[in-house]
């Protein structure tokens, strides 16, 4: 419109027609032609600036409140979703009793004489409901962080003054506001309920926060009450005067004992799950052990104790070893621990070692369950001290009759003897400190005895039973077996390695050195000195964090080593006809995947920051391109080989006229069998680049060219007749 105006002017000054050239002159006319046309042309800009104005100014404000809908909306379906507060404030009101609990008879109403048990236990308990709020909290955190993300972009969305500027047109004014309106109804209420919301949580992050304040301030003072008990060991402790009766003392041990035995459980019952899946395997293995045996000959199962009872087997070895995946476990689970496979031992070897033996563990089992019960009793008593003097006078008449006993030779472990007389030691140094009046020594020494006799003899028989299955699997499993995950058993080997009886040896010094408090005060200054955080230059690290970043990736290039070690199969010969060699060059992807899968669990449990790894790759991808290209390039043809398989571990190739049969696929090179009897390694990148010929990928029929020459000996001689 604007247009058609102007050409309409611009026609009429130029041909002096209409009321713009009548009465002017032509210069005039030009003149004025001009400075209309000028204005004109400012008026006409004004008001297409003006225009532009507005449309980007309305398309701005469509945008803004679509964005202050868009977000109300998410943050009402995430408030719908939100988090159960009511179960939060019942949570705390739980953690607030169980720490009441644990503080009785240590804080509150405290015994006349503490012990070192009921300190340990209520420690247990206050760290583990730290743990339960430290969870609340970050959950709490969490949330709240997330609702204050939503309000603060509704409010910053909402006080942009592009919101305030409203159309000079009223029609579209009047279009506008009402946007406004519709925007306004949809976010106040949801407005409302963040504020309501935030408000709420706060007032539970309040609560969590006096409550881990307390929580602390109680377990610092058990910290100092146990560091005082352990200054003066040595100091007598009895007679003991009773504030409570032993049915009280019984039911307040019962209730701590079993408030950290849950709580512990709570944060490991994965590890648990671990440990039955691990039992229920070995169980698996050690039944097929059996059934090959009975498939050959019944006379080899009477003779291997690990096959008689293929269940309690399993039970003993693993949770012999897995209870090291359960670091300061309460003293209930490790009754577990110590209780189940000991009672199991009974019955695997109880028609194969002499009843006179048979009948010392026996009651020595039972003697232990004695002692545990004991050690369940959290604070000290006239009974228990009569209680604690019997028990160790019983164990040093026990011990002393199988000491001295002449059918020592009956003994099939020897080794035991030593334990025998360890708990002989011990019973009678709780006798001393019982009657010199040192509570807290004797019931130590007494218990220690007696754990220490059972756990040396699981231990014991736990290496026995893995040597046995080992023996018995590598006779059995001359070439790996895809049920058992194609371990090499004749590789393995009979006998467990040396490093299983290090492990042993050492972690019976733990279980016994833990039950002395001088054991947490060396650990926990090392512990501190560990996991003290330090810094170098922005970074922030730890010796602990250094320690498990080695160890983690270590752990996986001796695993990635160890299936490569352990799965090797032997291709000496060739494989029977029909016969298809199951695992081949799938070995190189899972030794792969095991040390990627490490390094990437190394790096996220140190706490290394993704940019630092960054920064290391992109120096390495320099060096890369620098001098690492044959190696990158090998490793790439060991993938290709892996995947397209165009040769598997067992084929018989042909390597540039190198005929031989494929023995492995590693990360850089391959191996080949020679016909010779001689072993070629050859780089991956030579095997897809050169000529290769499988004569193991196609049919079994192949046809080829001889070549056959006759040697003709011509002799003369002459026959002369007898």
């Amino acid at each position: 419109m604007r247009i058609a105006t102007l050409l309409t002017i611009l026609f009429a000054l130029l041909t002096g027609s209409g009321s713009y050239g009548q009465s002017v002159s032509k210069d005039s006319t030009v003149q004025s032609f001009v400075e209309k046309f000028r204005e004109l042309g400012r008026k006409e800009a004004i008001k297409s600036m003006e225009t532009v104005k507005a449309n980007r100014a309305s398309r701005q404000q469509r945008a803004l409140l679509n964005d202050v809908r868009q977000t109300a909306l998410a943050a009402k379906l995430y408030l719908q979703k939100g988090i159960d507060t009511p179960a939060i404030s019942r949570a705390l009101d739980r953690i607030h009793q169980n720490m009441l609990t644990a503080r009785e008879g240590v804080l509150q109403n405290p015994a006349p004489v503490q012990t070192l048990r009921d300190l340990n236990v209520t420690s247990i308990v206050l760290q583990e409901l730290l743990q339960r709020i430290s969870h609340e909290r970050r959950q709490l955190d969490g949330y709240t962080n997330q609702l204050m993300k939503y309000r603060e972009h509704i409010d910053s969305v909402t006080s942009t003054p592009a919101l305030l500027e409203f159309p000079a047109d009223s029609a579209n004014m009047m279009k506008y506001l009402t946007r406004l309106v519709i925007t306004a109804k949809d976010v106040d209420p949801v407005d409302s309920m963040l504020k309501q919301s935030i408000v709420s949580v706060q007032d539970l992050q309040t609560r969590i926060d006096l409550l881990s304040y307390e929580v602390n301030a109680n377990l610092e003072q058990v910290e100092n009450m146990r560091k005082s008990l352990s200054a003066a060991t040595f100091r007598q402790e009895l007679p003991i005067v009773q504030t409570r009766s032993f049915a009280d003392i019984a039911l307040l041990s019962w209730k701590k004992d079993i408030l950290a035995f849950s709580h512990y459980l709570g944060y490991y019952y994965w590890r648990l799950l671990l440990l039955v899946l691990l039992t229920m395997a070995s169980w698996r293995f050690i039944w097929a052990l059996k059934s090959r045996l009975l498939d050959r000959q019944a006379h080899d199962v009477l003779q291997n104790l690990v096959v008689q009872q293929p269940l309690l087997s399993a039970i003993i070895i693993v949770v012999s070893l897995g209870q090291f995946l359960f670091p300061n476990a309460p003293f209930l689970l490790n009754l577990v621990f110590w209780g189940v496979p000991a009672v199991a031992l009974i019955f695997v070897f109880g028609r194969h070692v002499a009843p006179f033996w048979l009948r010392f563990w026996i009651v020595s089992v039972a003697l232990f369950f004695l002692a545990s019960l004991d050690n369940l009793l959290l604070q000290p008593s006239t009974t228990e001290r009569w209680y604690m003097l019997s028990l160790a006078a019983v164990g040093w008449i026990w011990g002393m009759l199988h000491l001295l006993s002449a059918r020592k030779s009956e003994l099939r472990e020897k080794r035991i003897l030593y334990f025998i007389a360890f708990m002989i030691s011990m019973e009678t140094l709780s006798i001393a400190f019982n009657l010199a009046g040192r509570y807290n020594l004797a019931k130590i020494s007494m218990t220690c005895g007696y754990f220490g006799i059972v756990i040396a003899i699981l231990f014991l028989w736990t290496a026995t039973l893995i040597n046995q299955g080992l023996k018995i699997a590598s006779g059995i499993y001359k070439q790996p077996d895809k049920h058992l995950f194609f371990i090499n058993f004749d590789r393995v080997g009979g006998s467990a390695p040396l490093l299983l009886y290090i492990i042993l040896i050492a972690g019976w010094f733990v279980l016994i050195a833990r039950n002395f408090y001088v054991y947490n005060r060396v650990t926990e200054p090392l512990m501190a000195f560990i996991t003290a955080p330090r810094t170098l230059g922005e970074y922030t690290f730890s010796i602990r964090g250094m320690l498990i970043f080695v160890a983690i990736l270590l752990s996986a290039m001796f695993l990635s080593r160890l299936v490569s070690f352990f799965s090797a199969e032997d291709h000496s010969a060739a494989p029977a006809a029909g016969k298809k060699l199951s695992l081949g060059s799938w070995l190189l992807l899972i030794r792969i995947g095991i040390i990627s899968g490490g390094l990437f669990l190394a790096v996220a449990a140190a706490g290394i920051p993704l940019d630092r790894i960054t920064i290391v790759l992109g120096a390495l991808s320099v060096g890369i391109g620098l001098g690492l290209q044959g190696l990158v390039s090998n490793l790439v043809s060991g993938l290709i080989l892996a995947f397209e398989k165009p040769v598997n571990v067992g084929d018989q190739i042909e390597v540039n006229g190198t005929l031989g049969t494929m023995k492995s696929i590693g990360f850089r090179s391959s191996t080949i069998a020679l016909v010779n009897g001689s072993v070629s390694v050859i780089p991956n990148s030579d095997i897809l680049n050169h000529s290769l010929v499988n004569w193991t990928l196609g049919k079994r029929q192949v046809r080829g060219n001889f070549v056959v020459a006759w040697l003709m000996a011509v002799t003369s001689a002459r026959y002369t007749p007898c």
